[in-house]
């Protein structure tokens, strides 16, 4: 029996014949899988991605020798709550620290966790750090190499320097 004669209209009341039934099966199939073509291109594709994020992570920004410009330590009152048409305050400390990088000056806040949480003695104006800018962040290493992370308020152009 040819493929003409299975496409002729169904015999004895059958509403298709058993190729057209195949067929509609196979295509069915072709629809999700091209001979495992597509799920090889999309798992490769995917361990491409994984591979590339991971060594983006990896590359990090070395840190520069900076220069402190400023460090002063600020408090913002915020109001907590009202006790008839009286407002109940708290104070919440932040630091500024300017830092000066290359020809950038950089402005940094730093709100810590607690208010006990200070930065260390040791950053005032004039002194030397180490740190490192990732985008919108600038890390200064602790004496202790632990970093702090600051969120960049302001970048400037550094002045230039004084002739003597």
């Amino acid at each position: 029996m040819t493929y003409e004669e299975h496409k002729a209209p169904a015999k004895a009341g059958a509403f298709f014949c058993w190729w057209e039934h195949h067929e509609a099966r196979a295509s069915f199939g072709r629809m999700f899988y091209t001979e495992g073509s597509a799920m090889k291109r999309s798992i490769t594709i995917l361990l491409l991605a994984v591979g590339l994020t991971a060594v983006a992570q990896a590359v990090e920004r070395p840190y520069q020798t900076g220069k402190i410009v400023d460090v002063q330590r600020k408090v913002e009152t915020r109001v907590l709550y009202y006790l008839v048409n009286t407002p109940v305050t708290q104070d919440d400390p932040h630091y500024e620290v300017t830092v000066q990088i290359g020809n950038t000056v950089y402005r940094g806040l730093y709100t810590p966790r607690h208010e006990s949480d200070t930065l260390p003695e040791e950053w005032k104006p004039g002194v030397e750090v180490q740190a490192k800018i990732d985008g919108r962040h600038l890390y200064i290493k602790r004496p202790n190499e632990l970093e702090v992370e600051f969120a960049i308020a302001k970048r400037t152009a550094a002045p230039p320097p004084v002739a003597k």
